[in-house]
């Protein structure tokens, strides 16, 4: 029975810190993609100048690769916007935080339950663990966005010490670079590549300028 009720706190405990490590993720996608569209507008805007200050000096090279430039920012402006409107990671990261919530509240349910029962094995005792299992299904189910493995791994790579002490995994230092380091870029690296291609393209037209 107690092992039964420590390993059902065991998994809402790892669902829940995966889901606030999933909301985490999330939200800073959001973060990235409301800075992201920004500086395009920005970029728009910064280029409608440099082109009404300088592109009648410079001629027509310079104007066809500001037009150029400022087609791409549009395209990449529609383009963002439209993906971030269908994806909804602000929602999807405020679900996930509630579920893990709930889950978190249900582990310390369970951990309480533990110290209730200990070596109790009566019929009472298996019903109110089963109780306690459906719950937990229950509200896992609440949420219909789901956490992803890397969620998972980034959790267990933060709390090592507890799996090294408990399990048979090995954490070694590759393993826990190529956690973090997927975990940080995993929802940012689309963002970051579309700053280096703005960041390019403003070179060459300050190159120009200049």
């Amino acid at each position: 029975m107690k092992d039964f009720l420590e390993g059902l706190s065991k998994s809402a405990w790892e669902t829940s810190c995966a889901r606030y490590n999933a909301s985490r993720r999330l939200k800073i996608r959001e973060i990235f993609s409301t800075i992201s569209i920004a500086l395009i507008g920005l970029s728009g805007i910064a280029l409608s100048l440099i082109q009404s200050s300088f592109g009648d000096v410079l001629g027509n090279s310079f104007n066809n690769l500001v037009t150029a430039f400022s087609i791409i920012l549009s395209m990449l402006l529609i383009i963002i916007s439209l993906i971030e409107w269908g994806f909804a990671a602000g929602a999807k990261s405020e679900a996930l935080f509630r579920n893990a919530e709930l889950l978190n509240e249900h582990e310390r349910k369970i951990k309480l339950y533990i110290g209730k029962v200990e070596n109790d094995n009566s019929s009472d005792s298996f019903e109110q663990a089963d109780v306690l299992r459906d719950e937990y299904e229950k509200i896992k189910s609440t949420c219909t966005f789901n956490h992803s493995p890397l969620d998972h791994e980034y959790h267990k790579i933060v709390r090592q010490r507890f799996y090294i002490a408990n399990t048979n995994e090995n954490f070694g230092l590759i393993r826990s670079i190529k956690g973090r380091f997927s975990y940080a870029i995993s929802s940012i690296w689309g963002y970051l590549l579309v700053w280096v291609l703005v960041f390019i393209f403003f070179c060459k037209v300050i190159d120009k300028v200049i």
